[in-house]
């Protein structure tokens, strides 16, 4: 027990100490990618020259030094020129970057997906696609941030050369509203993670209902549900409002801070006398334009680093959930064995036996539903077969049809079929009428005919079958069955399950099934039961 705790506290020590990364494991760093922080750099630069060089053009045009004034525009032509190139070649990089580190970051998740227990659909599609993106997003403010440096340090010295008192009013005031700024997305961090989740749960509860819109008017529960769906969507509303407001203060906070430091600085640069009357500032006029410039440019820094600040903020949340996937994938590998299922219908559940591959369960015996009855068999199944590559499928009871072709509808999952096992497939499962109405006589054409999205060019039953013919198509050694053919009619019920009992573990299409187990309230798996016990 106590090594157990030890190494316990060891792995708990291990994930604490992961570090936040940007880009996920295994990506590729080049040099080039690194340009744009040069590149904007400078363009800062420019930027922050720009104001002096308008004063300084300003005070030789009023100086009568046209030449030299002429000379100063084609200066100012030509940084304009360089901020476009930047424009075009550095941030053209940069998008590209960002959209690798997002691609990348997809594909990591969704391996990991891939290898995860079980776990809410709406929280994991949140993962791989909220929280991708959040995760590239960091790579541009990165830049604006760095950039913000050469900003800052320039934008000072020139004021400085200028005034030493707006200098030192302007940096302490930038200062003054990063910190601020900073102390506040902390406090926002705290909050945003927790209504980051409500949002995701209430978004996954009013998608479910949505997606589940055809099964629920079939039902007649139409009333009932939109009720449910309209509370779902004013909790999805609620949590977004709660999210949005944490963030306000933050930006109140640098309109305030920054409109201060603003206030100071113009009052500062427009002290004078009014000697005759007139007043006349100490500082020249084409300075106090560069004054104003420069302090413009300097909220520049404040924006970018509340744009990092925002930035890290979403990321180290979504790195967070990142984080917790991994973790459940590791406590889940690490566990001697999984854990029996939980329940007091398990003991009711019992494995079929006899001769024969395909069994038939009727799940109003042990008085529960024909989902439940299934998960269990299932882990029963799986805990029976551990450290074997024996691999055993669950399907849906209400399964998903994809948007594509015939053709890819039925090797999901697989990789490869050939035609003649595509078209067998579908024969097995009655489903060959289905395939010509939708494409010709001809399977070369048929194969390729089109699916749509959630089956909608499809009748309940007709998805049933495709459906099955899919799972049949799975390199499984066992498939459990869940009500896969309530919605057919019992003509082809019949057709369908004299195909399975004949054909399953037999050469052919279906030599690699060993057991399949249907889990079903029909009234044709009933007489087979019934059937079953009169044989023995």
């Amino acid at each position: 027990m106590a090594k157990d705790r030890t190494e316990q506290s060891e792995h708990k020590n291990t994930q604490n100490t992961e570090k936040f990364r940007i880009a996920p494991p295994g990506f590729r760093w080049r040099t080039l990618y690194f340009l744009p922080f040069v590149l904007d750099f400078f363009a800062s630069l420019a930027t922050v020259f720009m104001p002096v060089l308008v004063g300084r053009i300003i005070d030789l045009h009023s100086s009568g030094l046209s030449t030299q004034a002429y000379q100063a525009i084609m200066i100012l032509a030509g940084v304009i020129a360089y901020l476009c190139l930047v424009e075009f070649l550095g941030w053209g990089l940069t998008f590209r970057v960002v959209a690798r580190i997002e691609r990348d970051w997809r594909l990591y998740i969704s391996h990991l997906i891939d290898r995860a227990p079980h776990r809410d659909p709406g929280a994991l599609i949140a993962i791989l696609n909220k929280d991708a993106r959040a995760l590239s997003q960091m790579w541009q403010p990165m830049i604006l941030a760095f950039s913000a440096v050469g900003v800052t340090s320039l934008g000072t010295w020139q004021l400085w050369t200028i005034s030493p008192l707006i200098a030192l009013v302007a940096l302490t005031g930038l200062i003054v509203t990063m910190i601020t700024l900073t102390w506040v997305s902390k406090l926002i961090e705290k909050h945003s993670d927790a209504f980051r989740e409500t949002v995701s749960v209430s978004t996954s509860r009013a998608s479910d209902i949505a997606s589940s819109i055809r099964t629920i008017l079939g039902l007649g529960a139409q009333k009932r549900m939109m009720v449910h769906y309209g509370q779902a969507a004013q909790d999805v509303y609620s949590s977004q409002i709660r999210l949005e407001s944490v963030q306000t203060w933050s930006y109140a906070t640098r309109n305030l801070l920054v409109g201060t430091v603003t206030w100071l600085a113009v009052v500062l640069a427009l002290r004078g006398a009014a000697p005759e009357g007139t007043w006349l500032t100490d500082i020249p006029a084409g300075q106090l334009v560069t004054i104003v410039g420069l302090i413009g440019t300097l909220t520049g820094p404040i924006w970018s680093v509340e744009m990092l600040l925002m930035s890290w903020r979403n990321a180290r949340v979504a790195y967070k959930r990142v984080v917790r996937l991994k973790r459940e994938i590791a406590d889940a590998s690490s566990a001697a064995s999984p854990p029996a299922p939980q329940g007091a219908h398990t003991a009711r559940v019992l494995v079929p036996s006899g001769t024969g591959a395909v069994h038939y369960i009727n799940p109003r015996c042990a008085g529960i539903s024909a989902q439940e009855y299934a998960e269990t068999l299932v882990q029963k199944l799986r805990d029976d077969s551990q450290g074997d590559n024996h691999r055993i499928l669950l399907s849906e009871p209400t399964p998903i049809i994809f948007a594509g072709t015939l053709s890819e509808h039925l090797t999901l999952g697989r990789g490869t079929l050939t035609r003649d096992e595509m078209v067998d497939l579908l024969k097995i499962t009655d489903s060959e009428e289905i395939a010509i109405r939708l494409g010709g006589r001809d399977p070369e054409s048929y194969v390729k005919s089109a699916l749509s999205s959630e089956g909608t060019n499809l009748s309940g039953g007709q998805r049933q079958r495709l459906a099955l013919a899919r799972a049949l198509a799975q390199r499984a050694d066992t498939l459990v069955l869940t009500e896969p053919l309530n919605s057919v009619d019992e003509p082809s019920q019949k057709f369908i399950l004299n195909q399975l009992e004949e054909r399953a573990g037999q050469p052919g299409v279906l030599a690699h099934i060993e057991r399949i187990y249907i889990v079903s309230t029909t009234m044709e798996v009933e007489r087979r039961l019934k059937a079953g016990e009169l044989d023995g």
